[in-house]
């Protein structure tokens, strides 16, 4: 189960950002892509199937968070190497 953090664009759609993640060839957990889905028109973040749309995270960081958006993405490649790492 993963806790619900409100999250909203500028146009107060809601969005999340997606880290999938597989084992490489030695065998170790690594980040195979990030992205963000947006909930547009929604309360609350469905399948792409169902009317989400995607977005690259460094377009989506720049716009939502402006000159911070390095930092963002620094932070969330940390997560990364340490959610891997378990």
């Amino acid at each position: 189960m993963q806790k619900y953090i409100s999250s909203k664009t500028i146009d107060g759609n809601p969005f999340d950002c997606r880290i999938h993640v597989e084992k490489n060839r030695q065998r170790q957990w690594q980040a195979a892509r990030n992205f963000i889905r947006i909930g547009i028109g929604q309360k609350v973040i469905s399948n792409v199937n169902q009317g989400c749309g995607i977005s690259d995270v460094e377009p989506f960081l720049k716009a939502k968070f402006g000159e911070k958006w390095e930092e963002i993405k620094k932070n969330t490649n940390n997560v990364n190497r340490i959610r891997c790492s378990d």
